[in-house]
């Protein structure tokens, strides 16, 4: 490593503080809104007061809490222990560092000694605290957050030699605690992740060269084991994914700072730039697969463990990492979904050098309008990529472990970038009632068998035996797309049932659902459609009457199903929900039950009829256990849609329905008067 003397240690003092006023001005000018979150975080951790509301926060909390005297990093408010982990996360140490240049005002730099020092002397490192305070999950962020921290406050008056040495020491401890903790689990899990950051973080900060290379080594190893070739991270959770593209995004940036300046850093700073392309494009995957299916609100989706967070911010940092690795083209695309400029916290990150970098690409929009992410089985559909576009998000993908849902069949809707129907969350991970039904099917817009789930929820992570959803491709002919997926879920359960959902989108706005269960004994099958906090649904003759905020439309039902509005929960943010409306239907059956639904956007009125299906040859009708047909009319535009419930056979090839005529398992007539067959 190049050494400095102590004139060139003051000299970069200087500069760094230079630089981090010039970004304080930035930010208080460009995010006026975030600057005074920060500042507000600050003074609140000033007083002893601790929130969780920041916007990547795990577990956010929506109550302060205040010590009155010594802080109690043990502390934990009702029965949920992840306020005992997010408070010894310490991310509130970087708003400190934040809030100290914005203001100039030295007691942030008091601040950030008092909690340092105080943790360090009362959250010793225990057998006991390995399971509290000192998780290897905290301990790796916590390696992540005290290092960026500590840059903040360099030259400041109360970072004295005694302060640092305390520091270096805990670092010390946590390297060696990350170094000897690694387990197979790791590899798999976004834990592993997150503490191998952490990690090679405290390995540049103690110029501990074996730290950073092991990290490196471990962070490669659970690229290729955990984010799968569509660039979903596996664990099925867009909030976990966005955690461990965040790691790898701070991975590719030290690269990036290392290839800049290599006499600044470490001997064998060469052979790290080696393997900053696998970083780039374990981002680059992630990355696109969150261009894929972000909302049109750009949050993401709330599947699994999610909270409805705003994405910009990350694809802001991921565009401007990929331009400055060389990949123009993707940083361009996934500007798209980014800030028009760097955001916030990118700011602080990349500097003011990188405000104008970012500032010179140039944002592609993509004309890609579906989206298949195969592997982890979720299909996007949208009009555009505007703020007002619509988006239809069908999810039907393994499981996902401990954070995974019973979100199979699930389908998000939204309406001129308005949430039509949505996942409900995750309220909280504490195990009992309303950890399992966040988690179970009927919190999501799909099909139950009896009303009960397929799943069987042991704890708060794990479960019973569980059989994958059935992957259909999706299909595009003719102005039409036919997205499917099936599953055998309650076949684990003790019952025969095999579970299907057609989602076949006529024209934009304009959606025909078709679920089908089939068994050979007798079900109740019951479909939950969770409107967004602002969705309400009235009847209106044999229509529901959908009304928004920003969007109004149309809902029709079969005539078998029971459909009654009932009470449901969304929670946008842990620790937090509130109530919202949702239409259940209800349909008993058994062999081949099929289950309608239209959703049509607008003021066009809905007319659908459930019509007979001929064979022309031999020119007989044909009964419902052979085929179905709908005739779907909105407004002076008119579909017909037939369904063939058993294959071809005997005489029974041709199959009609009103101008709809043809052979296939699924056939549409628009319009155009043109049969098209999927």
């Amino acid at each position: 490593m190049k050494k400095h003397n102590e004139k060139n240690i003051c000299t970069d003092q200087v500069n760094v503080r230079t630089e981090f006023s010039s970004i304080g001005s930035w930010a208080l000018k460009n995010w006026p809104l975030e600057s005074a979150h920060i500042i507000e975080t600050a003074n609140k951790l000033c007083r002893n007061t601790f929130l969780f509301d920041l916007p990547w926060d795990m577990e956010q909390t929506h109550a302060p809490v205040t010590f009155e005297s010594d802080v109690d990093w043990e502390y934990m408010p009702g029965n949920d222990p992840e306020f005992i982990y997010q408070m010894n996360r310490h991310r509130y140490f970087i708003c400190l560092g934040q809030a100290y240049h914005m203001t100039g005002d030295e007691k942030y730099a008091d601040c950030f000694v008092r909690l340092l020092l105080d943790w360090i002397r009362n959250a010793p490192l225990t057998h006991e605290a390995a399971a509290s305070t000192w998780r290897t999950l905290e301990a790796g962020i916590r390696g992540n957050c005290w290092t960026k921290a500590m840059r903040y406050f360099q030259g400041s008056p109360s970072i004295t030699k005694e302060v640092m040495a305390a520091y270096t020491d805990s670092l010390k401890e946590h390297g060696k605690y990350l170094l000897d903790s690694f387990t197979p689990f790791k590899i798999t899990s976004n834990w592993g992740v997150i503490e191998s950051q952490g990690l090679y973080m405290i390995g540049k900060a103690l110029g501990n060269h074996d730290y950073c290379k092991e990290a490196l080594r471990r962070l490669k190893l659970e690229a290729v084991s955990q984010i799968l070739p569509d660039g979903v991270q596996w664990e099925q959770s867009p909030m976990y994914h966005n955690e461990v593209l965040s790691c790898y995004l701070d991975i590719l940036w030290e690269m990036e700072k290392a290839e800049e300046a290599p006499g600044e850093e470490m001997g064998d700073a060469a052979g790290e730039i080696k393997d900053a392309a696998e970083i780039a494009d374990a981002v680059e995957k992630m990355a696109m697969a969150d261009l894929a299916w972000q909302k049109p609100d750009y949050t993401q989706p709330q599947s699994g463990d999610s909270d409805d967070t705003d994405m910009r911010d990350i694809m802001t940092h991921a565009s401007y990492l990929l331009y400055k690795a060389g990949r123009e083209k993707s940083a361009g695309l996934i500007k798209s979904g980014a800030f028009e400029q760097m955001d916030y916290e990118g700011g602080w990150e990349f500097g003011m050098k990188g405000v104008a970098e970012y500032a010179r690409i140039g944002t592609e929009r993509s004309e890609q309008h579906l989206y298949s992410l195969e592997e982890s089985g979720h299909d996007i559909l949208r009009s555009g990529c505007g703020p007002l576009s619509d988006y239809l998000h069908f999810s039907n993908g393994p499981l996902g472990g401990g954070h995974g849902h019973e979100d199979r069949l699930h389908l998000d809707l939204c309406w001129n970038g308005e949430n039509v129907l949505t996942d409900a969350g995750r309220y909280n991970y504490v195990f009992g009632e309303d950890r399992v039904w966040f988690k179970s099917a009927g919190a999501h817009n799909t099909i139950l068998a009896d009303d009960e789930s397929s799943i069987e929820f042991l704890d708060s992570w794990g479960t019973g035996a569980v059989l994958e959803g059935i992957r259909i491709n999706p299909k595009e002919r003719n102005g039409y797309t036919l997205l499917e997926g099936g599953h055998m879920g309650y076949f684990q359960r003790g019952k025969n049932i095999y579970m299907n959902r057609k989602i076949l989108v006529l024209e934009e706005g304009l959606i025909f659902l078709i679920d089908t269960a089939l068994s050979s004994e007798e079900h109740a099958y019951q479909r939950y459609f969770h409107f967004g906090e602002d969705g309400r649904a009235e009847r209106e003759d044999t229509v529901f009457r959908y009304t928004g905020r920003k969007s109004a439309g149309r809902i029709w039902f079969d005539g078998k199903s029971c459909v009654k509005k009932i009470e449901s929960r969304l929670s946008k943010h842990y620790n937090e929900y509130k109530s919202n409306e949702c239409l259940r239907a209800e349909t008993s059956g058994k062999g081949m039950t099929v289950m309608g639904a239209v959703f049509s956007k607008g003021e066009e009125t809905l007319q659908v009829l459930e019509c007979r299906v001929e064979a022309p040859i031999p020119q007989k009708q044909l009964n419902i256990e052979q085929a179905e047909g709908w005739r779907i009319q909105k407004g002076t535009r008119s579909y017909n849609v037939i369904m063939r419930k058993q294959d071809i056979g005997g005489d029974v090839v041709l199959l009609k329905s009103g101008p709809c005529m043809g052979i296939g398992r699924l056939l549409v007539c628009g319009p155009d008067g043109r049969t098209v067959s999927f």
